[in-house]
């Protein structure tokens, strides 16, 4: 992933898999909690927010570009298991 240049590690939020129960899908879950991700980073002043997603997972990257998300790479992560790999897209949102 694109390093944003002299961002100090403390200030970058991370979200690793937001992950929305299939059952609650379209319910505005999701863009709920990307919105209060923001203002958590802001007002614990975060420079960026980094999430990353599957490959495959086009709704939500759908969802992040919606949200002014900006795609900055795309590589293979451990699977949750440990038992594979998984192709994951990473995304980042500037709040600086």
């Amino acid at each position: 992933m694109k390093i944003l240049p002299g961002a100090d590690p403390n200030q970058i939020l991370v979200i690793h898999t937001l992950i929305i129960d299939p059952k609650k899908l379209n319910q505005g879950i999701a863009s709920t909690m990307i919105n209060f991700i923001k203002e958590f980073g802001k007002s614990n002043s975060m420079v960026t927010i980094r999430l990353d997603t599957n490959f495959k997972n086009t709704p939500a990257q759908k969802l992040y570009e919606k949200h002014q998300f900006v795609f900055r790479g795309r590589t293979n992560l451990k699977s949750f298991d440990n038992k594979g790999w998984d192709d994951c897209v990473f995304y980042e949102f500037c709040l600086k």
